[in-house]
């Protein structure tokens, strides 16, 4: 069974294997807090979830500016040149999209660190996983192998504050590649549209963690497991699960989770038929407090998914 490791795009070192500050750069990053607080309404975030979204923004930027080197015809690019990294850091960083999936993966990290299910051991494989890779369906089983890869080298990646190009969403990717063509002076060169081609022809989203996820959660409707249950699937099946179930963006579910919005969580396992048990067994695995949620473990399950509608429409989900 072959396992598709992109190889095109420059591996992710991480701002600290680059010897720079995840700050670093002519000109000043746009805080990270003030986009998520205006997105989600958080007031103040912790030093080292600030640290984990400069870094991956940093880590973004350097691998762009290695594939402009490398286009440029240098060979054996180790590492970008500091100001290049820094100032595309500072320009990705007025993106609050970005800055939003950022900080999901920070707190996804963090939960795989401190929250793992019952049989997790090190937030890459789970029980459901591996029954997935024990599958007769050829193609099930290949997909889960291919997960199970893919989230490895997230594990490997967030631990060094870094995040691949590779995988980014796909309307992420194209944002990306924008900001970067508007602030390069040369974005019309022939060395720009090498470097953009470089980064297309190794992006396939479909081949990312996040599409694997959501694929392999899109054939589990007919199994024993047609809830979201974490002790089976682990973090990152759940929160995939979690996401298909409700139709909410899995990045918010995990701000939720996280602690930040205790009452949209349960609003969101409520809308995938978690139960009062299942939705208490949910909140004491992530230790989060349920005082002032009793009424809102009782409202059934369309209702719930009415007002997260409502919340995603409206963009009211940090209120």
């Amino acid at each position: 069974m072959i396992v598709h490791t992109p190889t095109e795009l420059p591996e992710c070192a991480g701002p600290q294997d680059a010897g720079v500050p995840p700050n670093g750069g002519d000109r000043p990053d746009r805080d990270a807090a003030t986009v998520v607080g205006q997105r989600f309404g958080i007031s103040t975030l912790s030093d080292e979830t600030e640290a984990r979204i400069h870094g991956m923004v940093r880590d973004v930027a350097r691998q762009i500016a290695i594939a402009e080197l490398a286009a440029e015809g240098h060979r054996g690019i180790a590492k970008a040149d500091e100001a290049r990294t820094g100032n595309l850091a500072s320009d990705l960083s007025q993106l609050p999209d970005f800055i939003e999936f950022c900080f999901g993966q920070a707190c996804e990290w963090r939960l795989c660190e401190d929250r793992l299910g019952p049989h997790e051991r090190d937030g890459i494989n789970s029980p459901l996983l591996q029954a997935l890779i024990a599958s007769e369906n050829a193609r099930v089983a290949q997909t889960a192998m291919m997960t199970l890869a893919a989230q490895a080298r997230f594990v490997r990646a967030k631990g060094r504050m870094a995040l691949p190009v590779a995988d980014l969403p796909a309307h992420l990717f194209v944002q990306v590649l924008e900001c970067w063509k508007a602030s390069s002076p040369s974005h019309q060169s022939d060395i720009a549209v090498r470097t953009e081609a470089k980064l297309r022809n190794a992006f396939d989203e479909g081949r990312g963690r996040l599409a694997l996820l959501s694929r392999l959660v899109a054939g589990l409707r007919d199994t024993a497991i047609p809830l979201p249950r974490f002790d089976q699937m682990g973090i990152a099946l759940f929160f995939s699960a979690l996401a298909t179930r409700t139709g909410y963006p899995r990045t918010e579910l995990l701000v939720f989770a996280s602690g930040y919005r205790t009452r949209q969580f349960c609003l969101a396992l409520r809308a995938a038929g978690l139960d009062r048990n299942g939705i208490l067994d949910t909140f004491e695995h992530f230790a989060l407090a349920t005082s002032g949620l009793a009424g809102t473990m009782e409202i059934g399950s369309e209702e719930a998914k009415r007002l997260l509608s409502e919340q995603v429409s409206q963009g009211t989900a940090a209120q």
